[in-house]
């Protein structure tokens, strides 16, 4: 068995990417040809294996407690005799032939190997040069055995033992990055870490684990007729909670999953769409903590991105397209190359800003993150926007989606500043601020160049920019499948939408349907929500066929650009089942009334967490809780009929207003709310 070992936080600044620590290896002859189960437990977040030979079995359950940074491994066997075990730690050296130093020569990244204390360990240093940057160690013990260590000293360290018959030998692998100590020493802090565990040490790290996962998985949860849609929707929850901690380093494109050195497209953190698209499911999953690093590492790059555009001549922020946690000073060199291709990609890292704030209403989040964040771009934006003679704002110099070139009025740059002057206005009234700028914005909203379109077969649909008038993939059409970024507006931009202006609607649903982005490269996380959006009712069984196709049996889709980015489809099923982002709570909207579908506490716009079931075509239930107090409103389930609302505080009806279809009452803070029909 093999066990990869990777860790956000282990990067190199040189070579510009994430890079793996090594590898824990357990070898078991006896056990060469034996028949095998092994199953991923998502609720648990462990994996079980059982290994058959004859009259010998072998089971294996691993897991890395929630609070802590070790891989722990139980080891136990029947049969009549026992067995040899040999755990070997191996870190190999790698070459790397890197685009990023001027000498493009091959670059060695330093490894050692060796035992301390009695311990075996393997240490990796993120550098060529071992007293820059940063160093990994995974340092390895045996608890209940008494293991024969050997090191080669260079790259491989080894512990061998018999495991007895009916005995459990726990294999505890201590991973360390510099972040983890205190004076940088990675190595005395692993074996440090392994010396002190004991048999009250492992189960309070299992307990602990336990619970943190008990926690998670009673955020939220949905039970739905399509088992594969479902599948997957727990499947993204999993491998997102895997690589994400509060505090901790925002993963990049492949989590902490990197067994190689050479990871596609370096594993760092693309911001054209990448590093963005985990986080669009996990607000309405009721899990806006899992963004945490991500604000993080927003926040860190902020004074580069004032210096970026100053360098261009502007205040504010701008910021290259792609980055790295401590990478900085090696992008400056490659700066100003793809700050000029593509404007647009602060204001679309401002939308999971955006999307947490209207989720949560966490004022605090609002001022000391989001909203730094969001006036950072106007003050770069209201100086870059340039006014014609019209009065219509245009935006030169941005290219579209990854191309080349200085475009006019890029579909990129206008799909994502109308979210963020639009959450501008919002809160800074929330704030009590900047009220003296309110005019400008409203201004460029009203007067903001379009999006540029054109006719084909004979429908009208989006086109990159005024000056490209192809859309994505070919001059005549999307017959490729790459056309989704077209639909930015749509999601993430989120401003189009069934509510929308009619025209603008059928031009993106026009799109939708001309793009055919399905099975897109790149598209997975996009597209699917964009067809909610629009309201496109063929959406699940889309979906659920794609799944069919290239979802594997952990769970995990693979699709172009692939990574941890996939889990942002999770969205596309929230809002199938649930719909916020109108101004009122929808139930079940691009869902097939002849699927039954029951869902718990997702969460809404104004902090609202919703539970519903649809059975037999008819909704049977909705309870609401609500967090901020906010007044709610939602389109009746019920249509035609009378409905009321019971605070189960108190047991007594809550007075409802009606505008048609649409029903709104007031809420007190976390206070809880049933709705049902009257005539029911």
């Amino acid at each position: 068995l093999k066990f990869y070992v990777g860790k956000n936080d282990f990067w190199s600044r040189e070579l510009f990417r994430p890079l793996p620590i090594g590898s824990v290896n357990l070898l078991i002859p006896a056990l060469k040809d034996a028949a095998y189960h092994m199953e991923q437990d998502l609720f648990k977040a462990e994996v079980r294996g059982q290994f058959t030979k004859g009259n010998l079995t072998v089971n294996v359950r691993s897991y890395t407690p929630a609070g802590d940074n070790f891989l722990l491994t139980e080891l136990s066997c029947s049969g009549d005799k026992p067995i040899k075990v040999t755990v070997a730690l191996i870190t190999n050296e790698a070459k790397f032939p890197t685009e990023f130093l001027s000498d493009h020569e091959p670059v060695i990244c330093p490894v050692e190997a060796g035992i301390t204390d009695g311990y075996i360990w393997t240490k990796r240093y993120g550098e060529p040069d071992k007293t820059k940057g940063y160093s990994a160690v995974i340092a390895t013990r045996c608890i209940g055995a008494d293991p024969k260590i050997e090191t080669d000293g260079k790259s491989q360290s080894t512990a061998t033992f018999e495991l007895q018959p009916g005995k459990t030998v726990v294999i505890a692998s201590a991973v360390v990055c510099n972040p983890d100590t205190k004076d940088g020493d990675t190595l005395a802090c692993a074996v440090d870490k392994v010396k002190e565990l004991n048999s009250d040490k492992l189960k309070a790290l299992g307990d602990e684990h336990l619970m943190w996962w008990k926690k998670y998985w009673s955020a939220s949860f949905i039970e739905i007729d399509e088992k594969r849609v479902e599948s997957y929707w727990y499947g993204a929850q999993y491998m997102l909670a895997c690589c994400h901690r509060p505090g901790k380093v925002a993963p990049g494109l492949w989590g902490n999953w990197f067994p190689v050195d050479d990871m596609e497209w370096h594993g760092s953190y693309t911001m054209d769409y990448n590093f963005q698209a985990p986080y669009y499911g996990i607000y309405s999953s009721n899990h806006p903590e899992i963004a945490e690093p991500y604000y993080e590492e927003c926040m860190k790059i902020m004074p580069l991105g004032r210096e970026t555009a100053k360098v261009m001549g502007y205040k504010g922020l701008l910021f290259p397209y792609v980055i790295g946690p401590y990478t900085h000073e090696t992008y400056k060199a490659i700066r100003e190359e793809h700050v000029d291709q593509m404007k647009w990609i602060g204001t679309y890292l401002a939308v999971n800003f955006i999307r947490h704030y209207q989720y949560t209403l966490d004022m605090n989040f609002l001022k000391q993150k989001a909203y730094p964040f969001l006036i950072g771009l106007a003050d770069f934006w209201d100086e870059f926007l340039q006014q014609d003679e019209s009065g219509r704002y245009n935006i030169r110099g941005s290219s579209c989606h990854e191309g080349g070139g200085e475009n006019v009025n890029s579909f990129c740059d206008i799909a994502f500043l109308i979210p963020l002057y639009k959450a501008l206005l919002e809160f800074s009234q929330d704030l009590g601020i900047d009220a003296e700028r309110h005019a400008k914005w409203q201004d460029i909203l009203k007067n903001l160049s379009p999006i540029a379109t054109k006719l084909i077969n004979g429908k009208k649909v989006f086109c990159m920019s005024d000056d490209e008038p192809n859309t994505m993939g070919t001059s005549e059409g999307c017959v490729n499948g790459e056309g989704f970024p077209l639909l930015y507006p749509v999601w993430p931009g989120g401003y189009i939408s069934t509510d929308s202006d009619p025209d603008l609607y059928q031009t993106a649903l026009n799109t939708l349907e001309e793009v055919q982005s399905w099975r897109g490269y790149n598209g997975f996380p996009l597209i699917y929500n964009q067809a909610v959006r629009l309201g496109y009712s063929a959406t699940l069984y889309i979906m659920s066929h794609l799944l069919e196709q290239d979802m594997t049996a952990n769970l995990y889709v693979h699709q172009g650009g692939g990574g941890i980015e996939i889990a942002g489809a999770t969205m596309a099923i929230n809002e199938m089942l649930l719909q916020s982002h109108q101004g009122y709570l929808h139930f079940f909207p691009v869902w097939p009334k002849n699927f039954d579908a029951r869902f718990g506490n997702l969460r809404t716009h104004n902090a609202f967490l919703v539970s519903s079931e649809l059975s037999w075509g008819k909704v049977k239930s909705v309870e609401i809780t609500s967090e901020k107090g906010k007044d709610c409103t939602l389109l009746s389930p019920w249509y035609g009929k009378e409905l009321e609302v019971i605070d189960l505080a108190t047991n007594k009806q809550v007075p409802v207003s009606r505008k048609g279809e649409k029903h709104t009452f007031k809420t007190v803070p976390d206070n809880r709310y049933k709705v049902q029909c009257k005539t029911d």
